[in-house]
């Protein structure tokens, strides 16, 4: 069993949209900046302005990148963790949860509005109603979202690595009825966690074969007779075949890929490292970094790039990991910002090169550095 967990990590992946029946149009792209895309729920109308943007019901959209979950494994839990922005008094909540039916749902714009709530939907939803006291800093996690993230990793074109897309919305909540969690923008740390547990590859379990314990009884048969010995000692297998006699045991090791289960799967490109084929696989790893300067002798630079040369002769397995302009540690390819800045990195792996590439946008002179990370899987079979 696998886990995976994913953390809302850019202000454009958390969108909070909002129904009021005084705007139009009726459905507003709220500012992802304020404290309002931490809020869901029911709001009370403003009694001496109404139509106000106090009021109305406020729902949220969420994207989760890089889901690295084989198409077709077995979800067997999910859900999304928030944390409690605030305290107050006792409260009702009625919302549902609904996913994007798509295989890589595309990024969120804000103005026009494109958010989960404007694209197609999965069969599964599921249903969020309870009622709670809110207290700053409380964990609270939402019902399971199992039916939900299987259909979507069920889909044909799903794989892994790409994003899920969920949608929160509300379900009947009474008037002045709301949440208040903690957001990407001003609580990164803090903001709406997805979490999954999955198999993949089959059971975790498998029955040892009779082979791999010589019998101690004289009786066991070598010939190719019908007939079936009955050893005197306990057997270890269910199979109903004769034991063919002690054979040495070979010793393997293997270590497989995300979600692959190494007792059922001999596919060699599913692992990162077996002795099953005469080589160790290994890797080589590094740094790399370069500084863009965003005003360098008046000329606008907002691309960098840095270059190992692996000379390899062939496309390895690599993972790369970037150290963003706000100090995180994200797996690269990413696209992140701020309120009025932007920056996105991304790799290219060649047959003789690693190649890592940032780019800004919104900065002034002075230079934002990026490191790398490089991860490079070897092996001389050219897996």
């Amino acid at each position: 069993m696998a886990t995976f967990t994913k953390r809302i990590s850019a202000n454009l992946e958390a969108i909070s949209d909002k129904y009021n029946s005084h705007w139009s149009p009726t459905w507003i792209a709220e500012s992802f900046t304020y404290g309002e895309s931490g809020q869901i729920g029911k709001f009370q109308e403003d009694e001496v302005f109404p139509g106000e943007w106090s009021g109305g019901i406020r729902n949220a959209s969420y994207l989760f990148k890089s889901v690295t979950i084989p198409q077709g494994a077995t979800i067997t839990s999910a859900k999304i963790t928030f944390i409690d922005n605030s305290s107050g008094n006792s409260r009702t909540i009625n919302f549902k949860f609904i996913g994007v039916d798509e295989d890589n749902t595309g990024d969120f714009v804000a103005s026009p509005l494109s958010t989960c709530r404007t694209r197609v939907h999965t069969t599964a939803s599921v249903d969020w109603d309870i009622t709670f006291t809110p207290s700053s800093g409380t964990e609270r996690d939402s019902p399971s979202l199992t039916s939900i993230i299987q259909e979507i990793v069920d889909r044909g074109g799903w794989s892994s690595g790409n994003t899920i897309g969920i949608y929160l919305y509300d379900d009947g909540s009474v008037d002045d009825s709301y949440y208040d969690y903690k957001y990407y923008s001003s609580y990164p740390s803090y903001a709406p966690l997805l979490t999954v547990t999955y198999e993949y590859g089959g059971s975790a379990s498998v029955s040892p074969s009779a082979s791999a314990s010589p019998s101690k009884s004289p009786s066991a048969s070598y010939s190719p007779s019908s007939s079936q010995s009955v050893s005197m000692s306990p057997s270890v297998s269910s199979s109903p075949s004769p034991s063919p006699g002690p054979t040495p045991i070979q010793a393997v090791l293997k270590v497989g890929k995300s979600g692959v289960n190494v007792l059922t799967n001999s596919d060699p490109e599913k692992f990162k490292f077996t002795s099953e084929y005469g080589t160790l696989k290994y890797f080589l790893t590094g740094e790399l970094s370069f500084t863009i300067d965003g005003d360098l002798d008046g000329n606008l630079e907002t691309i960098g790039v840095a270059i190992f040369d692996h000379n390899l002769g062939y496309y390895p397995y690599v993972e790369v990991y970037v150290l963003n302009p706000i100090g995180q540690w994200e797996y690269c390819p990413t696209y992140n910002g701020g309120a009025s800045t932007a920056w996105q990195s991304f790799v290219i792996i060649t047959s003789t090169q690693l190649k890592v590439y940032a780019e800004i946008a919104g900065f002034s002179s002075g230079g934002v550095t990026f490191y790398f990370k490089y991860f490079i899987y070897k092996n001389d079979l050219a897996l």
